[in-house]
């Protein structure tokens, strides 16, 4: 089954260009024009408008359009399925991750799988928590790690708790007690991550106002890491980013703890392939 003409018309539609849609696909803009013409004299009907800001969806389109996904999500399962008959040890998972697991968790895991099937290749796309839950809605990922809870359509399996970690200054004075109390974070100057909007501790912030006291925000773990060993301020980041930490500052726990419900998460279960339900297994069986 050749599917090519689905999967140019899907790239089109995610840059909203030929020309982009091309040099992605290694095809000139005349060419991805004849695939896209060729199509809609298949379906005997425009799927597209062009016009000057770009190429967008029109009405028909928009209604064919997640039918022509599925079909190419189900032809990719396809060639998995007939790739694993084939060999047991071929196939590529395609995974969904965040910085703090890629560092933390995946090289042990993709080495300890790799060690039983040598030529299975790894495709990995790093995003915020929302962006990994859209790609496995849409198929862009075969799995992806994710903060729960999770939108309801997803199947979900529980990893573990990562606790939220005050990361200070070397010597500052909170650096004298073991956990530090709530309260006391709102006594010296913070830096916001930014994702801190829809997190855990966004209570904590909401209630001592820390968040509209924050001089510096950012979405970059490291650069928090980075500003609060140059004495910049105090903030709060999970366990996991703090893995192996590279700067010379002090890491204390929340009084009260406070953590993240980090999981694995699918589209449906039954339609990964052979190989992926594989790695799901080992996640599963060898978080550490």
């Amino acid at each position: 089954m050749n599917v090519n003409k689905y999967e140019v018309f899907l790239k089109t539609v995610e840059l909203g260009s030929l020309t982009k849609a091309g040099e992605e696909l290694k095809y000139t803009q005349s060419g991805i024009s004849h695939i896209l013409n060729s199509l809609e004299k298949e379906c005997g009907m425009r799927l597209l408008e062009r016009d000057r800001s770009g190429v967008y969806l029109n009405s028909v389109g928009k209604t064919l359009y997640p039918y022509i996904q599925k079909v190419c999500e189900c032809h990719q399962q396809l060639s998995e399925v007939i790739d694993t008959l084939l060999s047991l040890e071929s196939g590529t998972i395609r995974i969904g991750t965040m910085t703090s697991i890629s560092t933390a968790w995946l090289p042990k895991l993709l080495q300890s799988f790799n060690e039983i099937y040598p030529n299975i290749k790894f495709q990995m796309l790093c995003g915020e928590y929302s962006d990994i839950e859209k790609w496995i809605q849409h198929g862009n990922v075969d799995m992806g790690f994710v903060k729960e809870p999770v939108s309801n359509d997803l199947t979900v399996y529980h990893l573990k708790k990562d606790e939220m970690m005050a990361v200070l200054p070397m010597g500052h004075p909170l650096a004298k007690l073991e956990k530090i109390p709530h309260n006391l974070l709102s006594q010296y100057p913070f830096i916001l991550y930014i994702d801190d909007e829809n997190s855990e501790i966004k209570e904590i912030l909401d209630k001592y106002g820390i968040a509209s006291k924050s001089q510096y925000i950012t979405k970059e773990d490291y650069s928090i890491m980075s500003m609060v060993e140059f004495g910049m301020g105090i903030s709060v980041l999970p366990g996991l980013v703090l893995h192996r930490c590279p700067y010379h500052i002090e890491i204390r726990g929340l009084l009260p703890t406070v953590y993240r419900s980090l999981a694995i998460a699918v589209k449906y279960n039954d339609i990964l392939s052979p190989i992926a339900k594989e790695f799901l297994k080992h996640i599963l069986n060898n978080i550490p």
